[in-house]
């Protein structure tokens, strides 16, 4: 079965769950779906083929008696353009996010994509607990934090009819969201990811962009690091994209030049281009 298959099959069910006395499906209209499905399909049909025709001729009957039956089944369908939005969303805040520092300047030890391979890295760490923790507790095989934000944003967004608070419906729509669960999550995950690499790739661009009509000049200053420490952190964060571009990595004494309380720093580019290629390794 596909989807939308089983989406009518789960709703048909919980129809049929119902006593015939208070429902609107009787059993002459379970007859008559289990007869016309089998003469559609035949008798050598495939138990899902079978279920999938009778599912979709009773929810033919069922929407011709009651129009919310359609609109409930498209109230819970994901919507692919929630994910695009998202992107584009977090595109636009990571153009914008190089916007709101310092002027003209590109602070070494605080830019957005140092918090940027922070966040990925966090987020690295924790799918691998997750997903170790979920081999022997059934609980973190769930979705996470995020994902169960935007899950209800999602459900917000594509709320069922009120007039769906029958029985029928109620029972239909814990059915499905326990069906669902694994391609609710691969969704929403891919989603996150999506929107995560897009973000990356506003704040570079926002970066390049601003680039090409202004002088960034790039250096640091802390109140608790010195020079060597500095040297430190950033060989160890910008050391392998050194390697692959051969852009070399001053000494101590060169980042003590680049301190701005020595001096207004040096031209950026190169500096952007290491992040640029850090971001994209991590």
């Amino acid at each position: 079965m596909n989807e939308a298959e089983a989406r009518q099959t789960l709703l048909v069910r919980a129809y049929e769950r119902e006593p015939a006395a208070t429902s609107s499906w009787s059993e002459s209209d379970r007859a008559w779906a289990t007869q016309a499905a089998a003469e559609v399909e035949g008798e050598q049909a495939a138990a899902d083929a079978f279920l999938a025709r009778r599912s979709a001729l009773a929810i033919e009957r069922l929407g011709g008696r009651d129009k919310h039956v359609q609109r409930l089944l498209r109230a819970i369908t994901w919507r692919p353009w929630l994910g695009w939005a998202l992107a584009i969303v977090a595109f636009a805040a990571g153009v914008a996010a190089d916007a709101i520092g310092a002027e003209k300047r590109v602070d070494l030890l605080a830019p957005p994509l140092l918090a940027l391979l922070a966040w990925n890295l966090f987020v690295y760490l924790l799918i691998l607990v997750r997903g170790f923790w979920g081999a022997f507790d059934r609980r973190a095989r769930g979705l996470g934090p995020l994902a169960r934000l935007l899950s209800r944003f999602t459900h917000a967004v594509s709320k069922p009819p009120r007039r769906h608070g029958t029985v029928p419906a109620v029972v239909f729509l814990q059915d499905w969201a326990q069906a669902s669960s694994t391609l609710t999550a691969a969704r929403i995950g891919r989603v996150l990811h999506v929107a995560a690499a897009a973000f990356a790739l506003g704040a570079l661009g926002g970066l390049y962009l601003r680039g090409l009509a202004l002088e960034y000049r790039a250096g640091w200053e802390s109140t608790f690091l010195d020079a060597d420490a500095v040297q430190r952190l950033l060989d160890a964060v910008l050391g392998p994209a050194s390697a692959l571009t051969g852009i070399v990595l001053p000494d101590a004494a060169g980042y003590e030049a680049l301190r701005y309380s020595a001096g207004p720093g040096t031209i950026a580019a190169p500096w952007l281009h290491l992040y640029a290629v850090t971001v994209a390794l991590v």
